[in-house]
């Protein structure tokens, strides 16, 4: 491997007569830096000192069993046992701009832990941990709208205009 092309920092990089520094290869010169970059030491003791003291820190330390982790709460909305339509969490690699999650489900029924949807036609059982509370508005009809059908204007140019419709965005169930 060439020592020029190399970023690793290795053992063999260190400062020789006829090996390059890490610095040498990386921009090309020696860095040096002042003096203020560097705190002096307020700990005037001596090493036997220092060495009881970081024994006496190191017992201190517990360890932590890799099986007993403390229980992690997770967060869910109080609406969510009460809702009638759930997203569901897609558990898999994802293709680009693809949303994490599915649905909106129509949930079926639910208990503390577990709930009921209904996915195409089929009853499925999801733990709640794969479950979002799904905000959706209601169908409203929007008495502000004419029910005659809209007449196309024609503008100068020839082109036919519509007037402005509102549109209620509402998933289907």
């Amino acid at each position: 491997m060439d020592s020029g092309t190399s970023l690793d920092l290795r053992p063999m990089y260190l400062a020789s007569p006829d090996k390059p520094v890490f610095c040498d290869v990386l921009i090309g010169t020696v860095l040096k830096l002042p003096g203020e970059f560097f705190s002096s030491s307020l700990l005037n003791t001596s090493a036997p000192e220092f060495v009881q003291y970081l024994r006496c820190h190191v017992r201190s330390f517990k360890p932590v069993f890799a099986s007993r982790h403390p229980p992690c709460s997770m967060f869910f909305s109080k609406d969510l046992f009460y809702s009638f339509c759930v997203f569901l969490l897609l558990d898999r690699v994802r293709r680009p701009l693809e949303p994490p999650y599915a649905g909106p489900y129509k949930v079926v029924k639910s208990t503390l832990k577990i709930f009921t949807l209904e996915i195409d036609g089929k009853q499925h059982i999801v733990s709640i941990d794969c479950l979002k509370l799904a905000h959706l508005f209601p169908d409203v009809v929007n008495k502000e709208t004419p029910s005659v059908p809209l007449s196309d204007v024609v503008t100068r140019f020839g082109r036919r205009s519509r007037d402005i419709v509102q549109f209620h965005s509402s998933p289907p169930l």
